[in-house]
């Protein structure tokens, strides 16, 4: 069967979970693109086996580690790992080795639940990996010898991701291990408890930088216009043979139109741009809420803040949580 580019889309946009489960099994879960630009449908939802095309792995993988065989996790817990690898692939679309990781990483923890008479993944409890984890440090390899850190680690990281992509799906259970971490159990950090470092931003500082985030973001398709605008015509002026020191005056005076004092104020909102947008994507102030578009505006919703000034890039920064741009768009020298 093969399918079209429009095919490709919807079926990257849809969620299993959101099918009928008698057409759910029909869902193509892999393919590749043919020369004509159809797609060819390698794996079916239903398969027992998925099978990935060669062009979401690294160069010369081989098929079998490209192969997920679904007659060696426990029948009991099949429905569930389709589940949460597809709804994985169709929000995050990781790489294929990513999936198969999880995969396989899985399998010894779904056995080992099994051996528990867990009949469901949303029956997992902190007690059942706390268990798993001790179960794991307490086996030997080929050579007698205990695992491996790294070993463990790996299949405590398997339990983790596991956790969070379930998460959204019918099979959704809590944190394996609230107080801890893979790497923490597995032994590849310090022993003793953990504390935290960093201090907290306090809620009035993160209120008014999430503020100042939005309204940077809010000027942004403005500053991609003028960046485009100055390269455009400095590479222009330079093609006409004009020298360093004759270029800075047509670039200064077209900065201006675009309402920039001069290029140290057109740097210095540029370079804010990407901590601003880290900022908005991380959500760090539920008080806001925001949408976006293709064009990167974002649109501010203050609740409680009506008519509240946002603050100026330098009152900002004196709080100490707003970092200074740390090198400028690229000015030539003028002289």
């Amino acid at each position: 069967m093969t399918l079209s580019e429009p095919d490709i889309i919807r079926i990257q946009q849809t969620d299993p979970a959101a099918i009928d489960p008698a057409m759910r099994d029909d869902m193509p879960v892999s393919w590749y693109r043919r020369d004509g630009g159809d797609y060819q449908v390698i794996s079916r939802y239903g398969d027992p086996a998925w099978q990935f095309p060669q062009s979401r792995f690294a160069a010369g993988t081989q098929a079998s580690d490209r192969r997920m065989d679904f007659d060696t996790i426990p029948l009991v817990f099949r429905p569930a790992l389709k589940a949460i690898l597809q709804h994985w692939d169709v929000e995050v679309r990781p790489r294929g080795a990513s999936l198969t990781t999880l995969f396989y990483g899985s399998k010894s923890f779904l056995a080992y639940l099994e051996r528990l008479q867990v009949t469901c993944l949303s029956q997992i409890t902190a007690m059942h990996c706390a268990s798993y984890a001790a179960h794991c440090r307490s086996l030997t390899g080929l050579d007698g010898k205990r695992l491996s850190r790294y070993t463990l680690a790996n299949r405590f990281v398997a339990v983790e991701a596991l956790q969070r992509w379930a998460l959204g799906t019918p099979y959704a259970f809590s944190a394996p291990w609230p107080e801890s971490s893979a790497a923490h159990l597995a032994g590849l950090t310090g022993q003793g408890p953990r504390r935290a470092t960093t201090p907290v931003i306090p809620d009035d500082v993160l209120k008014s930088l999430f503020q100042a985030a939005v309204e940077r973001l809010q000027g942004a398709e403005r500053l991609f216009e003028a960046y485009s605008a100055v390269e455009s015509e400095r590479a222009r002026l330079e093609r006409g043979g004009s020298r360093n020191g004759s270029v800075n005056g047509p670039i200064r005076t077209l900065i201006r139109a675009f309402g920039f004092r001069d290029k140290r104020d057109f740097n210095a909102a540029y370079a804010e741009l990407l901590p601003a947008a880290a900022i908005v994507i991380l959500r760090p102030y539920r008080g806001f809420a925001f949408m976006s578009s293709a064009t990167s505006r974002v649109v501010p919703s203050l609740e409680g803040s009506a008519g509240t000034r946002p603050k100026t890039r330098m009152e900002i920064r004196a709080t100490g949580w707003f970092p200074a741009p740390t090198r400028p768009v690229r000015a030539k020298p003028s002289g």
